[in-house]
C-alpha cells in the first residue's frame, strides 16, 4: 500500500468508488440521483458545477458527514 503525507503524518492512498448516491431534500425535491464513479489512486479530479448543485453536498455524503440514500464504497 502507497503513503502520502499531509504535514508530517502519513496516511494510506487508495481509491474512491461511489456507486449509485442519490439524495432527496426535506421538500421532496431530488438534488442528485444515481451518482457513480471511481478516482484511482492518485488521480487528480475537479468537481464542478453551478452554485447549488449539490457539489458540496456530494463531498459532504462521500466524507461520511451527511447520510447518503444509497451506497459509497471506498
Amino acid at each position: 500500500m502507497q503513503t502520502a503525507e499531509v504535514g508530517h503524518t502519513p496516511y494510506p492512498v487508495g481509491h474512491i468508488e461511489v456507486s449509485g448516491l442519490g439524495l432527496t431534500l426535506p421538500d421532496g425535491r431530488v438534488l442528485f440521483d444515481g451518482v457513480s464513479f471511481r478516482v484511482g489512486d492518485g488521480a487528480k479530479v475537479a468537481l464542478v458545477g453551478a452554485n447549488g448543485t449539490g457539489k458540496t453536498t456530494l463531498l459532504r455524503i462521500i466524507a461520511g458527514d451527511l447520510p447518503a440514500a444509497a451506497a459509497a464504497r471506498w
